[in-house]
């Protein structure tokens, strides 16, 4: 709406709602009869006024109004400043300014906001400018005030009171302030250009010249301001545009003066070419900015950029960074090492890394680059240095650099480590009776071990207790490792208890409700249960089926309680369970014998209407094919159906049922939407846990529709990533047509919205998506142009070519039609393969190590006869500390009954853990035949079928860590292709993908991996995969599904040359068919590029073990001298198996085969 020449029309309006463009006139007129906030085109920082702390303004009626208005004036102002950019010969005082109008009051306490929390100047008020514009006395006096209060800050008001105060007063009033403000006027308008035209129209020149002469000369400024001196430099551009009444020959003169005394310079390289062409700057300054920059080394990177425009040679530099480095006044500068790097020898760096770190051992805890620039021994010695200095405070991350150092050996890094905590600790009082520092330390050690392979620590950290209290002791660590789900340090824990104790803390975790504690106390039960009474327990997992319900969604615990309680207890518990969450009870085994039948446990299940009231159509279909006679997919079900209660808990314990429930209330959702609507409230608890705050101010209401409701998530969306404009519900249609579902994206926002190096990134994705525009957001547009940028910044290739560039970012599909079958043979071996692959998610290394020597073994079942004599070794231990248990019993010697029963307590679960590493063992020497019977197969011809593999695997998936089990899951899906697989051939597709979805969802589609966006231990590199150079081979097969996929990269040669890489294939299907496909479309895509494709000889899988190429019928893998690079990336980190994981963006690929199609 065009509200030119209306602006009385426009003061009549009730509400704070108008967004206008207004001519200086009229802002003339507006600022002297109504309250305006003014907004000007150079204030560009958006300022989020829904944040404020100020109450009243918040409660102001019109605050909610204003707020919305903000948002759209900002909205304006964008294209307002997007015009200005692109046509600069605009940009003058008489430029018009977007405004809006609001209450007095709001404006006053919005003005008040402005100035107290923000470093934004405060306005003049309004009604101040109405009497200046009156009264030529107040309008002096209002100068006064304002250059009184800050007087740095009075261009702006200057350029306001022109808008609002006759020529003649301004005039006036500012010649006769000049006489007595001792220079301090000209100072503030040094980058002011609206100000300073202001100024200049009414303050005779020759007097602005003096002063500013004087300021610019430095009579007036502090030579030690350093930084002043160097902003001014910076601005000389600007100044001299406006003609500031010097010539280019005055500047110089200036610029030297400047120069000579500053040590830091706000320049680009954009800036020095137009100094040097008109003669403000000439090779001798430059050369003297080099060596201040030096000097003061806070724009190093500056002096580096200008170098190649000087004649200092390598050796004058050496010696200047030398110098600078070894003034004690830049010790904080240490980090800046790695620039000086080409000039500085590493015994010379080295040697300014050791005096710094002497004088201030914290500067460690920025180590990520001062690792880098040293050798082994040269970092352990300076790690030595600072774990030893007893000036270190910063504990934490000093810890994390030792645990986490790419640099040391285990060894060294577990020593530095041992000396940290000691000395760190020795400082602190009562060391020994402090159950969270013993936490501290096990948090720190837990990454350098081998899962299981820590309980020797703990037990001489809990040895040096006094025994009487070593009880007492244990439970406080417990509350301190609970919550961190150090389950191994429990475990360790567990033999210190008395039962009285071990009870007691049972009984608090329990009484505190749903929690971390909780549930690692469960996922620990058949570490305590055999400590307690029967009753105990039954009164225990009772509560547990009402509190955590989920727990008992698995059979196996079933399974561990029913062996500690009666079995009158059993049913009374089974049938609490299957009114609570009834899935555990469905999966019968032959360990577990559930007394209630199948039609009563859905009986049950449906009668709590409170449960089932939230899929009413989505549950009773589930429950309905799981009582199927065929049994079909009943597997399937009873893992969505868990899942779902999983959701429907967690909304319960947000609090968010009553929203839920009466959204399904007033509407007929059918079975997609009622699962589609419990996806979005399921998100909302998982920023619950982590952003709370996040909901405050958003109205999640009972009266919510389904559709608001989805509309909702994007309300929460756009909190997290600050966002101020609204979405539009076409952007939201978008959004769901891309992703599917919004889940996944907000559950990785959740962890990753508070990091300043993700943020930006997430916020460029969400919005790239929303308008539709990723495939331009992740390549960076298509124009030539903007490919020119990528390659200046080293996201490509340098000689790429354009043509090339455009056909990497097509994405195309190929399409093969082949069988999906899998045979014995293949899943037995890429079951071995995988399970080498997470050894580390095993937890048996330690023993592995303890037998064999090392874990590094071509042929894992040569292992097994040396487990099984370990067995009997630790079975005649166990024969012998009975043996003496009887005697000192007989004997009454009660003094020596505690310490062997420790000792049998220590044999028996060494036994437990071999045992179940003999398993594993055999898990991984699978034959075909094993695989074809779905068990072990025992017997010297193995014709006895033994234990079931479906269940052996259930079984450890329980025993596991939350983050180890996804191996479980996934060998038994290996398993379950060869026993559910289809017969005969279909079309499988191979497409080379930047879908947004795709990426997100990487690491759970179509197998769980490390980069899953729900916790994933890598996740953080997931924004990785948004780079321009890297695109995703996804292999569906004909009804869509995902079922493999490999990372594909653009990569360079040493000459610069476009390659492409293909990563190692992470598949849901062990058959020969996928890497044909993949490799397939690789060649296709590298033959339309006319560029080499290759793939790493051997690369390092998420878990860190090593995997050979994959082989594939039709193709050969040929040897080459060249190696492949990327030398930079926009995401903060990248994952690359063949890199060696998670890295920064610059990397070498070495040892590569040349993929090329047969002969």
């Amino acid at each position: 709406m065009d509200n030119r020449g209306g602006g009385d029309m426009e003061r009549d309006r009730p509400g704070p709602n108008l967004i206008t463009q207004k001519t200086p006139e009229q802002l003339k007129t507006q600022l002297k009869q109504t309250n305006v906030f003014r907004i000007t085109s150079q204030e560009t920082t958006p300022f989020n006024l829904t944040q404020a702390e100020n109450t009243p303004l918040r409660s102001h009626p019109d605050y909610p109004q204003h707020v919305a208005s903000l948002r759209a004036l900002r909205r304006f102002q964008h294209g307002h400043l997007q015009e200005l950019q692109s046509n600069p010969e605009n940009l003058a005082v008489e430029t018009p300014f977007y405004t809006h109008n609001f209450d007095p009051n709001l404006a006053k306490l919005v003005l008040d906001r402005l100035e107290t929390k923000h470093g934004f100047e405060r306005r003049i008020e309004p009604e101040t400018i109405a009497q200046a514009a009156r009264d030529e006395t107040a309008f002096n006096d209002l100068l006064q005030d304002t250059i009184g209060r800050e007087h740095q800050n009075t261009a702006n008001n200057f350029a306001l009171l022109e808008n609002a105060v006759p020529d003649e007063v301004m005039g006036r009033g500012l010649q006769n302030l000049f006489d007595t403000l001792n220079g301090h006027f000209s100072l503030s308008l040094i980058s002011r250009r609206v100000g300073y035209a202001t100024v200049l129209k009414y303050v005779p020149r020759d007097v602005i010249r003096e002063d500013f002469r004087e300021i610019a000369e430095g009579k007036r400024n502090d030579p030690k301001r350093s930084t002043d001196n160097g902003s001014f430099l910076h601005e000389i551009n600007d100044i001299q545009d406006i003609d500031l009444l010097f010539t280019p020959g005055e500047l110089h003169g200036l610029a030297r003066t400047f120069v000579e005394n500053a040590t830091y310079f706000y320049l680009d390289d954009k800036d020095i070419d137009p100094l040097l062409e008109k003669g403000i700057l000439d090779s001798e300054l430059i050369e003297k900015m080099v060596f201040q920059s030096v000097k003061g080394m806070e724009s190093l990177y500056l002096a580096f950029k200008l170098l190649p425009r000087t004649s200092i040679t390598k050796e004058q530099m050496h010696d200047a960074l030398k110098a600078s480095f070894s003034d004690p006044a830049n010790c904080r500068r240490v980090t800046q090492l790695r620039q000086a790097r080409d000039y500085l020898s590493e015994e010379e760096r080295f040697e300014v890394a050791r005096l710094a770190l002497q004088r201030d051992p914290n500067l460690g805890y920025l180590g990520g680059d001062l690792e880098a620039q040293f050798s082994e021994a040269h970092w352990y010695e300076l790690m030595q240095i600072i774990v030893n200095n007893p000036q270190l405070t910063w504990f934490d991350d000093t810890r994390q650099l030792i645990v986490y150092s790419k640099t040391l050996q285990l060894e060294q890094r577990r020593e530095l480590f041992d000396q940290l905590f000691t000395h760190w600790e020795r400082r602190k009082e009562e060391m020994e009776v402090a159950g969270k520092d013993v936490y501290k330390y096990r948090v720190g050690v837990q990454p350098m071990f081998d899962r299981g392979q820590d309980s020797d620590d703990l037990k001489d950290m809990m040895e040096k207790y006094p025994e009487e209290g070593r009880s007492a002791f244990a439970a406080r660590i417990l509350r301190h490792v609970l919550p961190h789900q150090f389950r191994h340090t429990f475990h360790g824990l567990i033999k210190y208890f008395d039962s009285d104790t071990l009870i007691g803390v049972v009984n608090e975790t329990l009484a505190k409700g749903p929690s971390e504690q909780l549930t690692e106390l469960l996922w620990n039960l058949r570490d305590w249960i055999n400590r307690i009474d029967e009753k105990q327990v039954f009164s225990f997992c009772e509560k547990v089926a009402v509190t955590l319900p989920e727990y008992f969604a698995d059979s196996h615990h079933l399974w561990q309680v029913a062996q500690k309680i009666t079995p009158e207890d059993f049913q009374a518990l089974s049938t609490k369970v299957a009114f609570e969450n009834p899935f555990g009870l469905f999966e019968t085994t032959d360990e577990i014998n559930i007394p209630i039948d199948e039609q009563t446990i859905v009986s049950l299940a449906l009668s709590n209407e409170q449960k089932i009231g939230f899929a009413p159509k989505t549950l009773k279909a589930i429950f309905q094919q799981i009582l199927s006679k065929d049994g079909k997919n009943k597997g399937v079900s009873v893992k969505e159906g868990a899942y779902l209660y999983q959701k429907i808990q967690g909304i319960q314990r947000a609090g968010l049922e009553q929203t839920v429930k009466a959204i399904l209330s007033r509407e007929n959702l059918t079975a997609a939407q009622e699962q589609e609507l419990l996806d979005i409230f399921y998100g909302y608890t998982r920023i619950l846990d982590r952003n709370k705050e996040v909901f405050a101010g958003l109205d999640l209401n009972n009266e919510l529709t389904f559709a608001e409701a989805k509309v909702f998530f994007f309300k929460v969306v756009d909190k997290l990533l600050e966002r101020e404009e609204e979405i539009t519900p076409e952007q939201v249609q978008r959004f769901l047509g891309t992703m599917g579902t919004g889940t996944p994206f907000l559950i990785y926002l959740s962890q990753y919205a508070s990091s300043r190096e993700h943020a930006g990134l997430l916020k460029d994705y969400y919005e790239s998506v929303i308008e539709g525009k990723f495939p331009e957001w992740k390549f960076n547009g298509i124009t030539e142009e903007s490919f020119n940028q990528l390659k200046e910044t080293k996201l490509l290739p340098e000689r790429l070519t354009y043509e090339q560039y455009i056909t990497w970012q097509q994405d195309e599909q190929t399409t093969l039609y082949d069988t999906l079958s899998v045979d014995s043979s293949n899943v037995a071996q890429y079951i071995n393969q995988y399970l080498r692959d997470n050894l580390e998610h095993l937890a048996i290394s330690h023993i592995i190590n303890s037998i064999a020597g090392t874990t590094e073994l071509e042929l894992y079942g040569d292992l097994l006869q040396g487990v099984q004599d370990r067995i009997r070794q630790v079975g005649q231990e166990l024969h012998g500390i009975n043996q003496q248990l009887n005697i000192v019993r007989r004997g009454g010697q009660s003094d020596l009954v505690e310490g062997l029963s420790r000792s049998k307590e220590e044999r028996e679960q060494e036994r437990k853990e071999i045992l179940r590493a003999r398993s594993l063992i055999r898990l991984m020497t699978l034959d075909p035949t094993e695989v074809s019977a779905g068990a072990f197969l025992e017997g010297k011809d193995k014709k006895q079928k033994g234990d079931s593999l479906f269940l052996f695997l259930d079984r450890l998936r329980e025993q596991a860590l939350p983050e180890d089990r996804f191996v479980y899951e996934e060998v038994r899906n290996l398993l379950n292709q060869v026993h559910n697989q289809e017969e005969g051939s279909q079309n499988i597709y191979c497409t080379d993908s930047s879908n947004p979805k795709v990426m997100l969802e990487i690491g759970q589609v179509p197998v769980v991996s490390c980069q899953s966006y729900d916790g994933g231990s890598y996740n953080e590199c997931l924004l990785g995969y948004s780079e321009p150079n890297t695109k995703i081979l996804i292999v569906r097969n004909e009804k869509g599904n995902v079922i493999a996929r490999s990372i594909f990269r653009l990569l360079s040669t040493p000459e610069g040359k476009p390659a492409l890489h293909v990563e190692r294939i992470y598949k849901a299907v062990a058959s020969e068919a996928i890497g044909r496909i993949v490799y397939t479309q690789a060649v296709k895509k590298a033959e339309e590029m006319g560029v080499p494709v290759a793939v790493s000889k051997i690369s390092q899988t998420e878990t860190g073990n090593m995997e050979e190429a994959a082989k594939a019928r039709g193709f050969s893998l040929a040897p080459v001298k060249y190696s492949l690079k990327s030398l930079a990336s926009r995401a903060p980190s990248v994952y690359v198996d063949s890199a060696g994981g998670s890295t920064h963006g610059e990397y070498e690929l070495r040892d590569l085969l040349e993929l090329r199609p047969a002969a």
